[in-house]
């Protein structure tokens, strides 16, 4: 089997996957919204991570007092505008659940990224047309 077709079964099955990926972290983010517990948080660390081609992800390490007043940290994606205007606005409002101290989200960011669905649908077609090129076009 050369590489285009084994690229193809890839493909046939990577789309859905980023696409169900997506659809599930963006459900647990508005879960966390819903049910959560509103909480005043102090930005401790800032971490900029770089990608290979460019790419950047914003992140800040935060600590939150919980209901049961005992102070949680964890680590969060931003965007570049929090990212860089965060020294002039040291507080952050954030959502937390009870159960679950650890899974956090800062209000007023997006919940996920619809630009990763797009990504997905457009692999998932690329392998949809691969797989019918190199399979069932004959």
């Amino acid at each position: 089997m050369n590489r285009l077709k084994l690229g193809s079964i890839l493909a046939l099955l990577i789309g859905p996957f980023i696409i169900v990926m997506n659809f599930l972290e963006i459900n647990e983010k508005k879960a966390v919204d819903r049910e959560g517990i509103e909480a005043t948080a102090i930005p401790v660390t800032k971490m900029e991570r770089r990608g290979r081609k460019g790419s950047r992800t914003y992140k800040l390490e935060i600590e939150f007092p919980t209901k049961d007043a005992k102070s949680q940290t964890a680590e969060v994606e931003v965007s570049k505008e929090l990212y860089d205007n965060i020294e002039a606005r040291p507080v952050l409002k954030v959502k937390y659940l009870e159960k679950q101290p650890s899974k956090v989200i800062v209000i007023g960011e997006p919940f996920g990224k619809p630009e990763l669905t797009y990504v997905g649908i457009g692999v998932l077609v690329l392998g949809l047309f691969g797989t019918w090129w190199h399979f069932i076009r004959k």
